[in-house]
């Protein structure tokens, strides 16, 4: 019975029940649910059909002794309820209520796409742009390392060690022995690297 309802007219209400599934197979062999709703839908004696909204019920209380008592023959006496009622309420469900619970799951799984593809696309970008920086600096790496390798003489030796050997035997008096003097200053290194075995270097 629903005492906010003033009117005479007989109404029937269904509860149906719909669920969405995605392709993820379960362990079990079924899909997997991705949303359900339960649907309300009220049928009236002239055939149509409309949705009760979310609880329709809960304005609804049971009939006292009495209302079921004079309720009862009325309603036996309806002809309308013995007709396939339960398929119309389904065909209003479906052609109704079901595609806009359909477009409701199907705009929330297409955000949830598009934010991870973005998001997929800059990680990718950023590794790409990365990559080829690391490639572009090694490269340039390698190109100035061809660039100030020291050129080698015909004989396998570099211009470096031919040129501090003079200095370097003058220093220790490996050469004519009439030269004793340290060595110029910018030669000290090449002397003490350079001097042939036996030279103390200093």
């Amino acid at each position: 019975m629903d005492d906010s309802d003033d009117s005479t007219d007989p109404r029937l209400l269904f509860y149906i029940e719909d669920a969405i599934q995605d392709g993820v197979l379960l362990p079990g062999g079924t899909k997997r649910v991705i949303s359900q709703h339960v649907h309300f839908v009220e049928l009236k004696e002239d055939g149509t059909a409309g949705s009760a909204g979310y609880a329709p019920y809960l304005d609804y209380r049971a009939p006292t002794e009495a209302e079921r008592t004079a309720a009862l023959p009325y309603i036996q006496a309806q002809d309308w309820l013995k007709h396939d009622v339960e398929n119309r309420a389904r065909g209003y469900a479906i052609a109704q209520l079901l595609p806009q619970h359909f477009a409701e799951v199907k705009a929330r799984k297409q955000k949830l796409l598009d934010k991870t593809a973005k998001a997929v696309k800059e990680r990718l970008t950023a590794e790409i742009q990365y990559w080829d920086y690391r490639a572009a600096d090694l490269k340039q790496k390698e190109a100035a390392g061809k660039a100030q390798r020291p050129a080698q003489l015909p004989d396998g030796g570099s211009p470096g060690r031919r040129a501090c050997f003079p200095d370097a035997e003058a220093a220790c008096g490996t050469g004519n022995g009439k030269s004793s003097s340290p060595p110029p200053r910018r030669w000290w290194w090449a002397v003490r690297w350079c001097c042939p075995v036996g030279c103390s270097g200093s």
